[in-house]
């Protein structure tokens, strides 16, 4: 259908009865899931007063907001509304989604809907579905688990009936005399919805009602739960990604990806090995993208309050790769390649845009370079046109560059875009 910003309205005829649902648009629909990053309201976000003064005039940019709630099997009904643009109902809904929404609307001049629907504090697994675990044997654990519970549910089934088979009589013939009916026994809830952390139980409360609801992508800021993973979240995502493409049955859906900001009350450093993890899949999957966001962290608080510029990038990707826009640059530089001239690495970049840059104007920032005995010592880098030479007179013999491999990176590289460069190695030491 095409985009239509004036209300209209739908009517089902049935035979008894007609439905009129009154003030529908058509647009671009985009999910919005994951944890407390993408959960975190405008009202908490750097950018709250400007977004909340300019909510009522989107009248184009709606929100509905899934509830939280767990299910052992998937199910076909979630509890949620649609929510006007207003600032008394825009400060609770999701920064990055309504930041990226209202990118989208301006870009692309059409009505845009978000569907928000996440839950702080989860790992990737509740999120994945059953046909996720299934899929690779590295999940033996996650599939052990979701077995042994449907065993237990099935069991606590078995011993419901009787129970039921009991009342049935009992209030059919109360009925019969215009008598009270006695209350039916209990149902037995599915044991693995008891948690919010458990494997699928997110997947089928919360995103598998919301299918086949036609959707143009997904948007997904999620894995600080999973930081000690490190590079395991790579196949964690993988299988989570293609279950879901495969649910929708829309196999290129486009899947934009939120790096996780740094933080230094992570207990290791698990969390370069996550963006490596984030990047791996990026590169090797089709119809992804990724927001970087080591300029955005805060290193005491999980939470950064700079949400605006996450979405931005999510909608410069969007605007890009799937709406087909023309000469934009949407990425900060990504590693591309490496050269060792005598004392020296000269590295090479992809999205340079028009040149690379340093945010501050200070020199670049947070780079290491090492030797074949691999350890890595702090290193000066420079700029010579569209590529980077590293070194350090400590390591006459270099054979390997990191930039920004640290839970507390805030580096400065960035193309003169102002879009900052990811983190890399071009290592693949333990």
């Amino acid at each position: 259908m095409q985009a239509n910003a004036k209300p209209q309205s739908m009517v089902i005829v049935g035979p008894k009865n007609t439905i009129e649902i009154k003030d529908v648009l058509v647009g671009e629909v985009w999910l919005c899931s994951g944890q407390s990053n993408m959960e975190f309201t405008v009202k908490g976000t750097a950018s709250v007063k400007g977004a909340l003064a300019d909510a009522a005039k989107r009248k184009t940019l709606r929100v509905f907001i899934v509830s939280k709630k767990t299910a052992g099997l998937p199910q076909t009904h979630v509890n949620g509304a649609w929510h006007l643009s207003n600032p008394g109902r825009t400060r609770w809904v999701s920064a990055v989604a309504y930041f990226f929404g209202r990118e989208l609307v301006d870009a692309l001049d059409v009505p845009v809907g978000l569907l928000q629907s996440a839950w702080g504090g989860t790992p990737i697994q509740p999120w994945t579905p059953k046909a996720g675990f299934e899929s690779n044997p590295a999940f033996q654990k996650e599939m052990k688990k979701i077995n042994n519970h449907q065993a237990t549910y099935n069991a606590l089934k078995n011993q419901a009936i009787p129970l039921i088979a009991q009342w049935l009589p009992k209030a059919q013939a109360a009925l019969a005399k215009n008598q009270s009916v006695p209350e039916p026994p209990n149902w037995p809830e599915h044991p693995i919805a008891k948690s919010h952390g458990n494997p699928t139980v997110l997947y089928n409360a919360m995103i598998a009602p919301l299918i086949p609801y036609a959707i143009r992508g997904t948007i997904w800021y999620q894995g600080e739960a999973n930081e000690p993973e490190g590079l395991f979240y790579a196949t964690r995502l993988k299988a989570m990604i293609h279950s879901w493409r495969q649910a929708w049955n829309q196999p290129k859906m486009p899947f934009g990806v939120v790096q996780i900001a740094p933080f230094g009350g992570y207990r290791n450093n698990k969390l370069p090995l996550l963006w490596e993890a984030q990047i791996k899949i990026v590169n090797e999957t089709p119809h992804t993208g990724l927001a970087v966001t080591t300029d955005l962290g805060n290193p005491k608080n999980i939470h950064p309050k700079r949400k605006f510029p996450v979405a931005q990038r999510l909608a410069l990707w969007a605007r890009a790769t799937v709406y087909g826009e023309k000469n934009l640059v949407y990425s900060g530089p990504t590693y591309k390649a490496m050269k060792i001239q005598g004392s020296k690495i000269t590295l090479s970049f992809d999205h340079v845009g028009t040149g690379l840059a340093s945010r501050d104007g200070k020199p670049l920032t947070h780079w290491l370079i090492a030797g074949a005995n691999q350890k890595f010592v702090p290193a000066t880098a420079t700029r010579q046109g569209n590529q980077i030479v590293v070194s350090s007179d400590k390591v006459p013999t270099p054979v390997a560059v990191r930039f920004a491999w640290d839970k507390l990176a805030n580096p400065n590289f960035i193309n003169k875009e102002k879009l900052p460069a990811r983190p890399f190695r071009t290592d693949q030491w333990e």
